[in-house]
């Protein structure tokens, strides 16, 4: 479906992209999720239990500038919004280490027709890994606890 040409979809605009990575944790670092916003700079932390799950918020199609002025760029970047990461950032040794997440805001101009019903990420964009994350949440049972 959103293969089908692009006059069928409304790009809404995103002025962001987003730069993944892990990096260890400690423990006596918090244990939960963590927005850290500094001087400019956004970072959220979601804790994976031995690792942070860092996502690093850069401007729309900035990434090569960024690359450009090196890893260590990156590295003062996210130390400048959480010090408490000095400690552990040369985790990150190259690019390898960082993934992009193109951020797209659309939507289907049209979300349905006779017979058809698009919801989710059909009706507009989702990246992979949001997309894995929403299956993988449908898919395992959810544990509750009984007294």
């Amino acid at each position: 479906m959103r293969e089908r040409p692009a006059s069928s979809f409304q790009d809404l605009g995103a002025p962001i992209d987003v730069l993944w990575m892990r990096l260890p944790k400690k423990p006596d670092d918090a244990g939960a999720a963590l927005g850290r916003i500094e001087a400019g700079h956004i970072l959220v932390m979601l804790d994976r239990g031995d690792y942070w799950q860092c996502a690093y918020v850069i401007e729309k199609g900035g990434f090569d500038e960024l690359k450009q002025r090196g890893i260590a760029a990156l590295r003062d970047g996210i130390v400048t919004v959480a010090p408490m990461l000095r400690d552990r950032i040369d985790r990150l040794r190259d690019w390898d280490d960082v993934k992009l997440l193109t951020v797209t805001v659309d939507r289907l101009r049209r979300w349905y027709r006779p017979g058809l019903l698009c919801i989710g990420d059909a009706a507009h964009a989702m990246s992979r890994s949001a997309a894995s994350a929403s299956t993988w949440r449908s898919k395992t049972p959810s544990r509750r606890r009984t007294s």
